[in-house]
């Protein structure tokens, strides 16, 4: 386990201790359930990170045909 400290103003540390003890928690468990609630356990790739964004020969000024009828042009017939 990391241990964290950060410095906080009297005033946000007190706030943080009344809105703990109205819950029956200590702060340490408020701001576990804090970050349980607010940050996913696992956070978006970035899109540098997508096997789709490597592919050699992707235009961004291609047609926009290409991708409003991706399913046609794939397995129909449809001109680009």
């Amino acid at each position: 386990m990391t241990i964290l400290t950060i410095p906080l103003p009297e005033g946000d540390y007190a706030r943080l201790e009344r809105v703990a003890a109205l819950r029956g928690k200590s702060v340490q468990a408020l701001v576990y359930e804090w970050i349980d609630r607010l940050l996913p356990m696992t956070l978006p790739a970035h899109i540098a990170e997508d096997p789709l964004f490597t592919i050699e020969g992707h235009d961004g000024e291609a047609n926009v045909n290409l991708s409003a009828h991706v399913d046609e042009i794939l397995y129909g017939n449809v001109p680009i």
